[in-house]
């Protein structure tokens, strides 16, 4: 069954014009990877033993974020995961979290995978880099510098951790 995210953006019309429109954007991006995008990550993993999960903790949690950037976004963080997880599972998680006073929504990216170690992980986002190792896939090492980018560009923030035989994840 697909979740029942945000049908009630209509109420935020009258506050703030466009953020009816982006909350129907998240809904219909989170509905994409729920439906559809289930079916295109289970396509690119090639093997059954990975499990692929999402999870929406709360229902009304409004976004202003452009829906291409976010897919980008996505794409790179949950490829990744697939192409470093050789069995277990890769969660998407959408949940609030509150910062200084602040509440903000975060976007989880976890995976049971080979994990990142402790020597490459300052340098996970930087143009060209790519850790080497056994578990070494294909690849520029530019995906995760973009996605860095893409996230400042929305005034967000992006950080990893990871422990290696464990699995990684990233919060935006």
């Amino acid at each position: 069954d697909t979740p029942d995210i945000w049908e009630d953006c209509g109420r935020y019309e009258y506050e703030i014009g466009y953020t009816t429109q982006q909350c129907k954007r998240m809904s219909s991006l989170f509905k994409y990877i729920y439906d559809d995008g289930t079916i295109k990550y289970k396509d690119i993993n090639k093997t059954k033993a990975i499990a692929f999960q999402i999870q929406i903790e709360k229902k009304e949690m409004p976004l202003f974020f452009d829906k291409e950037i976010i897919t980008i976004i996505l794409d790179n963080l949950i490829s990744n995961a697939i192409k470093y997880t050789e069995q277990g599972k890769i969660t998407l998680s959408l949940y609030p979290t509150t910062r200084n006073g602040v509440t903000y929504t975060e976007i989880k990216v976890s995976d049971t995978g080979y994990g990142i170690s402790a020597e490459a992980l300052p340098h996970v986002f930087d143009r060209y880099y790519q850790e080497s190792g056994k578990h070494q896939a294909s690849g520029t090492g530019i995906g995760l510098a973009l996605v860095r980018n893409l996230v400042e560009l929305h005034e967000g923030e992006i950080r990893v951790e990871s422990i290696q035989n464990e699995g990684s994840t990233f919060y935006i």
